[in-house]
């Protein structure tokens, strides 16, 4: 009902301001790192494409994770039965 969706969108939001962005910068930083670039140079190239990334996920990932947490929401109390049992 209105309760699950107003939970799954509470929910997408904060991931969406909070661990989307760390994730991305994080996951950026240590790919540069491990092609070989220094911390500076990494640096400097990650915060070239971070705002582009970071908008353009902000297009897609929001939509997919709120579709996510309203189906997983419904079907989380018989999972839990399942893995429980």
């Amino acid at each position: 009902g209105g309760q699950g969706f107003k939970t799954a969108l509470m929910k997408t939001s904060l991931g969406q301001v909070t661990l989307f962005p760390v994730y991305l910068g994080s996951a950026f930083m240590l790919l540069k790192l491990m092609e070989g670039f220094g911390v500076k140079e990494s640096y400097e190239r990650v915060s070239k494409v971070f705002v582009p990334t970071y908008v353009a996920g902000s297009v897609f990932w929001p939509a997919a994770n709120l579709f996510s947490e309203s189906v997983t929401q419904s079907t989380s109390n018989n999972a839990s039965r399942w893995w429980e049992s």
